[in-house]
């Protein structure tokens, strides 16, 4: 029998989606008071704006395989190979091929568009394949398809830069739309759009059903294993597309060009309340954790901390926020579960808790 929540349960079931914002908000004040004169100016919004688009769309990618309770850490070479073999094409330099020699590709800037997509689509196909038919844990399955990624781009490279993107993506990246950065518009167009596909369609439903319990999934109907292979795929496109975002706004491409949003991508989508066990968060969580982290970097560079002090404070800070994140998950879990006999899991489609009831009662059917 369910209970009727109270305001303090409501209160409490919304807490990390809460905590992160609240954060935000204490960042933007707290830099504000420390860095008056050059924090909150509109030319250093304009540079958050452009700091952060290229980490929105690594991490909208990334939050499709981190709801569905998966690892990617394939992303960031996956982007660098994407990048720099976009711009090898389009500036007519040679591909070196193991056992073959020197070939050049030709077609242009549409080749070098159509070639980036490729391998962002091929190398996410990969991971899907290896997890979904396989069996191989993602985590495990990702590292390797990040060292065979990030293998090819130094091959690729040779250890040069190639001074050259396609004419679309340093237009993206380097453009405006009157005051605002045309990167900015982009990146905010791509989460606008993943988020309808997470919270208006079957699909995204099927995520959410497949993070949450992936038994209970298969056993309502869910096609689990496409999901996977799916989400995979679509988040191999996205890295490829923040990989040529990224070199249009470099102006070159070099071999580990994206491994520096490593790190700072995954911070991104869990600062902002997504849980690495799956089936819990979303689209606007991964913006507050993208505008969290890129404010926070932000403004320690306009503090007057010490350079060497301010990858100790900003680790500092970020991992008290990743603690803080875990502590609401669990007194917002508690606060679901108090609710009624059968608690239901914070801020989830409703078909999850009906797949979760299935399996419960063929599990008690004798």
């Amino acid at each position: 029998m369910t209970s009727r929540p109270s305001f303090r349960s409501r209160v409490l079931r919304s807490l990390p989606t809460i905590a992160p914002l609240t954060a935000l908000v204490a960042v933007i004040i707290i830099f504000s008071v420390i860095a008056p004169d050059t924090f909150p100016t509109t030319a250093n919004l304009k540079n958050i704006a452009i700091q952060a688009s290229v980490l929105a769309i690594l991490a909208t990618g990334l939050t499709f395989v981190v709801i569905l309770g998966e690892i990617d850490l394939s992303f960031a070479a996956v982007a660098s190979v994407s990048g720099l073999s976009a711009s090898i094409v389009v500036s007519g330099t040679a591909f070196p091929i193991p056992w073959v020699g020197q070939i050049i590709v030709g077609g242009g800037q549409v080749a070098g568009l159509v070639l980036a997509i490729a391998i962002g689509l091929l190398f996410g196909l990969i991971n899907g394949l290896v997890v979904t038919r396989i069996g191989v844990p993602s985590f495990v399955a990702t590292l390797s398809v990040l060292l065979v990624a990030q293998g090819l781009a130094y091959y690729f490279a040779q250890g040069n830069s190639v001074a050259a993107s396609t004419g679309l993506a340093t237009h993206i990246a380097q453009g405006t739309w009157g005051p605002v950065p045309l990167i900015a518009v982009f990146a905010a167009a791509i989460m606008a759009v993943s988020y309808l596909v997470l919270a208006k369609t079957r699909i995204g439903r099927y995520v959410y059903m497949a993070g949450a319990n992936r038994q209970a999934a298969i056993l309502s109907g869910v096609p689990a294993t496409r999901i996977v292979i799916y989400v995979f795929v679509g988040a191999g496109v996205l890295y490829s597309i923040g990989g040529l975002v990224n070199v249009g706004y470099l102006g070159s491409a070099q071999a580990d060009t994206g491994l520096n949003n490593l790190l700072p991508v995954f911070a991104c989508v869990v600062l902002g309340g997504n849980s690495l066990f799956g089936g819990i968060g979303g689209i606007r969580q991964t913006l507050v954790g993208v505008l969290l982290y890129t404010i926070l970097q932000n403004g320690l560079d306009q503090s007057d901390l010490n350079i060497y002090m301010k990858p100790l404070v900003g680790g500092i800070i970020l991992v008290c926020a990743v603690i803080l994140n875990v502590c609401t998950a669990n007194i917002a879990a508690r606060a679901a579960a108090t609710v009624s006999d059968d608690p239901e899991p914070p801020d989830l489609p409703k078909p999850i808790v009906q797949a979760d009831a299935k399996l419960v009662a063929g599990r008690r059917t004798p």
